[in-house]
């Protein structure tokens, strides 16, 4: 009949990551000096939001303190206050 399902707490609840509309690949990589002009990257279809991605793995390495994975799995906060540091924000 009918069935209960036991709703999680707001906070253990996963939010399902959205995909990026344009991946670095289709792009490439691009300098922290690209990626701080919004002339350039607006003109590539780059999600503002997302612009540390177009990074080579080592700038954003010593930039960041940190490969791209470890850096996703920070909190948006944290994430956020690291990318204002560097412009990318």
């Amino acid at each position: 009949e009918n069935e209960k399902v036991e709703a999680k707490p707001i906070f253990e609840q996963k939010v399902p990551e959205q995909a990026p509309t344009a991946a670095p690949a289709e792009i490439g990589e691009l300098t922290l000096a690209e990626l701080q002009d919004a002339s350039i990257w607006r003109g590539k279809d780059i999600i503002a939001t997302e612009r540390e991605r177009y990074l080579p793995d080592a700038v954003f390495a010593s930039l960041f303190g940190m490969d791209k994975e470890a850096f996703a799995k920070l909190p948006k906060w944290k994430r956020d206050n690291k990318k204002k540091e560097h412009g990318l924000f």
